[in-house]
C-alpha cells in the first residue's frame, strides 16, 4: 500500500528522483547508450532519434551518470562534469567541474547526481551529500548523509543513513522540521 503522507515515497529509484526528469510527465525520454549516443524516445510516437554523440576527443571515456531536461535544455553529468546544452547537443556549456568547486566540506569531490528545482541546481556529492550550486563555481551543503530525497512545494524531504525520521528542510530559510518516522531504514 503506497504511503501518502510521504512524498519521497513513489516508484523511483533516489537516483531518479535527483537527477532526472518525472518520466510520467515528459513527452520525451532522453537517455545514453554504450557507443556514447545520446538518444530522444518520443512516447507517444515511439520514433528515436539520435541527439548527438559524445565526443571522444573532448569527453573522458565515463559514461553519462545523469540527465536532465530543464526550461528546454538538456543538462548531463559526465565524468565529474555538469554540462549543459540545447536538445541537440549544439551550444555545449560546462555548468560544474568537480574539481573547481568551492566549498567542500571533505575531500570526496565526486558528483553523483544533479536535479534543478526552481531556478536552483543542487548536486549530490559523496553519495549522500546535498549541497545547492551557486554562483562563480561555489558550493553550499545544505543535507549531510541523505539516502533518500525529493523537493516539494518549496521543501527538500529526506531521509538519512542513520535515523527513519523524514527531514522537511524550508529551501528559502534552511530550517530543518523532523517529520514523521517511517520505520527502519534500508540500506
Amino acid at each position: 500500500m503506497e504511503n501518502r503522507q510521504d512524498p519521497c515515497n513513489n516508484e523511483l529509484s533516489s537516483a531518479d528522483r535527483m537527477g532526472r526528469f518525472n518520466y510520467r510527465k515528459q513527452k520525451y525520454v532522453i537517455y545514453t547508450r554504450k557507443d556514447r549516443k545520446i538518444i530522444r524516445y518520443d512516447k507517444e510516437t515511439g520514433e528515436k532519434k539520435k541527439l548527438f554523440q559524445l565526443d571522444k576527443k573532448q569527453d573522458i571515456e565515463d559514461m553519462v551518470t545523469a540527465l536532465e531536461i530543464y526550461q528546454n535544455k538538456l543538462y548531463y553529468l559526465n565524468a565529474n562534469r555538469l554540462y549543459e546544452s540545447n536538445i541537440d547537443g549544439s551550444d555545449r556549456k560546462l555548468v560544474a567541474d568537480a574539481d573547481k568547486l568551492k566549498g567542500f566540506e571533505d575531500e570526496i569531490k565526486w558528483i553523483g547526481n544533479f536535479q534543478h528545482y526552481k531556478n536552483k541546481i543542487y548536486l549530490v556529492i559523496g553519495g549522500s551529500d546535498i549541497y545547492e550550486l551557486e554562483e562563480n563555481n561555489k558550493i553550499k551543503r545544505i543535507v549531510e548523509g541523505a539516502v533518500q530525497s525529493c523537493f516539494y512545494k518549496g521543501s527538500l524531504y529526506y531521509k538519512n543513513s542513520y535515523d527513519p525520521a523524514i527531514y522537511k528542510m524550508d529551501l528559502k530559510t534552511k530550517k530543518i522540521k523532523t517529520g514523521k518516522r517511517t520505520g527502519s531504514t534500508r540500506r
